[in-house]
């Protein structure tokens, strides 16, 4: 068996972002926001970590990664590629409207869709995921397995399964639904009732706000145990532990930024139509945002947290070899990394 050394093994695991993007096919109105700033939707464009793409009517962008996955954006969606906060991100957050992934089985870790109250996570497979109005999530799989989370609960899905996220609710499967008809009921159930999705993404939100306050306090207590490490057995558990909180952390803040646009697309449609409405999603927007300061704040002190790790494994291991396999993950260790599923009061 090829031989790999520790350091390496180490850049590997903390990498991210393997997978350039590009646009191969697009028809209809579409267009990318980066940087606040439009840009025409061309065959070969490369998306780059925070862009924006939105869809219109009979409107339709694919996306191919390196590995060939395929991410299919439908028509009247707007779909974010990965976060400027987390470098060389890459994963789609859907925040409106439909998308059909086709990913590629991956050695270690799963590929992920974000919306903004589900973490879709797959090794290959292909399904369709929707977010309605209110950001409320379907994913329908079509091959292979998909596990669905929230800061709720879980479930499992496979070929033929249907499942709904909804806000401040654990995912739950659910009967069989063209995404196009679950979207046009979901509607019409937020048109006549926007304060009870504006009460529940509140909860969501403060559900999000207390995992972030827990994941900051663990994340600076995590630095202390390099004082502790003596031997290489001590050094692999801290280095899987930190390898979780920062999933669970890039996990939370494509989550956060992913309700707080989709509540920034509601607001824009009501600021018009109903101030007292408007002014109740403007404050779930805000709260939102101030969860994203503190997350953001653990994303920097993981990276901090990583570096001194480096530092301690290269005092204590030197030049030692090890398989780089045996060494972090194996395929019983995959489901390991997910975030725990938390559950807090939230009043």
């Amino acid at each position: 068996m090829k031989k790999i050394s520790i350091s390496f093994a180490i850049i590997i695991f903390f990498t991210t972002g393997l997978y350039a993007v590009q646009v191969t096919f697009y028809m209809g109105k579409a267009t990318v926001i980066r940087d606040g700033k439009t840009i025409r939707v061309k065959t070969g464009l490369e998306i780059k970590s925070g862009d924006v793409i939105k869809t219109g009517n009979k409107g339709l962008v694919e996306l191919v990664y390196k590995d060939k996955s395929r991410v299919i954006i439908r028509e009247k969606s707007t779909v974010r590629i990965g976060s400027s906060t987390i470098d060389k991100s890459e994963s789609p957050a859907l925040i409106l409207g439909s998308l059909t992934s086709k990913f590629k089985k991956i050695q270690k870790g799963s590929h992920r869709v974000y919306t903004p109250t589900a973490i879709c996570a797959v090794r290959g497979t292909e399904y369709d995921v929707a977010v309605s109005s209110s950001g409320d999530t379907r994913v329908s799989v079509k091959e292979g397995g998909v596990d669905v989370s929230n800061p709720e609960g879980s479930v499992k899905l496979k070929k033929g399964n249907d499942a709904v996220a909804e806000a401040s609710d654990k995912p739950e499967k659910d009967k069989k639904e063209k995404l196009s008809q679950w979207l046009q009921n979901k509607e019409q159930e937020f048109e006549k009732n926007p304060k009870d999705s504006a009460q529940k993404l509140d909860k969501h939100v403060g559900i999000l706000n207390a995992e972030a306050l827990s994941n900051e306090t663990f994340v600076q207590k995590l630095d202390t145990l390099f004082t502790d490490i003596s031997n290489r057995d001590t050094l692999e558990l801290t280095g899987r532990e930190i390898q979780k909180v920062k999933v669970m952390i890039e996990d939370d803040i494509m989550m956060t930024e992913s309700v707080s646009d989709a509540v920034s697309i509601i607001t824009e449609n009501f600021k018009k139509r109903k101030v007292s409405i408007y002014r109740e999603f403007e404050k779930i927007k805000k709260d939102s945002n101030k969860v994203l300061e503190v997350q953001e704040m653990s994303y920097r002190d993981i990276q901090d947290v990583i570096n001194n790790y480096m530092k301690a494994h290269d005092m204590l291991m030197g030049d030692f070899s090890k398989d780089a396999n045996d060494l972090f993950f194996n395929e019983s260790d995959l489901d390991k990394v997910k975030p725990e599923i938390k559950k807090y009061d939230v009043k």
